[in-house]
């Protein structure tokens, strides 16, 4: 595989999934009174939920770059069987097809 854009969209997936958690976490700040142990339980070490936050950027990292492999195999694919067919056609019948597999 000569495309190596699936690194872009693995940060891409991480990207957004720590964004996701900065607004989940400054809603939780704004509704409540603002407290930095909200993060971290009693239990818990700041280090392990340190670990916990990597991992989770780790797997969302995984989780992009593997749907756009599986998205460049398969718009390879269409296209050898389908090579009358312009690039915005493929695309789209790629995306859909990928989308449909991923739900």
């Amino acid at each position: 595989m000569k495309d190596k854009s699936y690194r872009f969209y693995g940060i891409l997936a991480m990207g957004v999934w720590i964004l996701f958690l900065v607004v989940l976490l400054g809603i939780d700040f704004i509704s409540n009174d603002f407290h930095l142990r909200v993060i971290v339980d009693d239990g818990i070490d700041f280090f392990v939920s340190i670990l916990f936050f990597i991992a989770w950027m780790a797997i969302w990292y995984g989780i992009g770059s593997h749907y756009r492999k599986v998205y460049l195999v398969r718009k390879e694919a269409f296209k050898k069987m389908y090579p009358d067919v312009d690039e915005e056609t493929a695309r789209k019948c790629v995306l859909r097809e990928c989308l449909h597999f991923m739900l």
